[in-house]
Order: structure tokens, then C-alpha cells, then sequence
């Protein structure tokens, strides 16, 4: 078993939720996504669970912090959480809704900083930026 398998089935059972087949194959599904996923997208791809399955799933991993909730325009996707994931932020495309990562030392740097200045100790933050992609910028200067 791969390690974070293992750390997913100790989460659970120190919730005392058992590790069903369902819950294992959403875990692999969001492990092997490139970008945050819609339920929706969860569900297509999850094909050794039912659609309510994969619902309960997400629902559930959500409580017990396996999952994050990033939300990309006004659709709600779902990403693995800390400590399945490093912690980072997304920056999409307005035109295509492609979505990458930004993993940045110095961004972390920057916010930690600032809510010191401002009196405020952090337990958890996001950063959401959008534009459009050079491919989009591209398509458009062409037409």
C-alpha cells in the first residue's frame, strides 16, 4: 500500500470510519487529479463507486479535513487537504477554466507577514487569482 493510502485509512480509523472500497477509490481519483475536481467530475471518474457514494465520500472527507474545498468561479471543486497535499493556492482561467497550482515560499512568506502586521494569528488561508491564460490571450489577438 502506497503511503498515503495509509495515511488515509489511519485518518479514518482514528474517526472510526471504516476504509470502504468507495472511500479508497475517491481517495485515488482526487490523488491522481491535476486540478481541483466538481462532484460531478469526481463522480465520472470514480467508476468502482455510485454517484451517492462518491456524494457521501466527499461529504465526509470534507469533516475530517481530507479534502479541501476550493472554489473557481462560482463552481465548489475538491482537492486533497494537508497533509495528503502541500498546502497551495490557484490561479484559473476565465475563458477556458483551466486551473494551476502556485506553490510559492515567498507568497506564504508575504501572507504570514502581513497578518502578523495586522494582529492576526492564521490557522488556515486561500488565495484565488484569475485572468486568462496566454492560450486564450493567444486565440483572441489571432481573431
Amino acid at each position: 500500500m502506497k503511503p498515503l493510502e495509509n495515511r488515509l485509512i489511519e485518518t479514518l480509523q482514528a474517526h472510526g470510519v471504516r476504509s470502504t472500497m468507495a472511500r479508497r477509490a475517491t481517495f485515488a481519483t482526487l490523488q491522481n487529479a491535476l486540478e481541483p475536481l466538481t462532484l460531478q467530475q469526481i463522480a465520472i471518474k470514480t467508476k468502482s463507486a455510485d454517484r451517492a457514494s462518491v456524494y457521501r465520500t466527499l461529504e465526509l472527507f470534507e469533516a475530517l479535513g481530507i479534502v479541501s474545498i476550493v472554489f473557481i468561479g462560482l463552481k465548489k471543486r475538491f482537492e486533497l487537504a494537508a497533509p495528503f497535499k502541500s498546502h497551495h493556492h490557484h490561479i484559473y482561467c476565465e475563458r477556458c477554466k483551466k486551473v494551476v497550482s502556485i506553490d510559492s515560499p515567498s507568497l506564504e512568506k508575504l501572507i504570514k507577514s502581513i497578518s502578523e502586521q495586522k494582529g492576526f494569528h492564521l490557522h488556515q488561508h486561500t488565495l484565488e487569482l484569475s485572468g486568462i491564460c496566454e492560450n486564450c490571450e493567444r486565440r483572441a489577438d489571432t481573431q
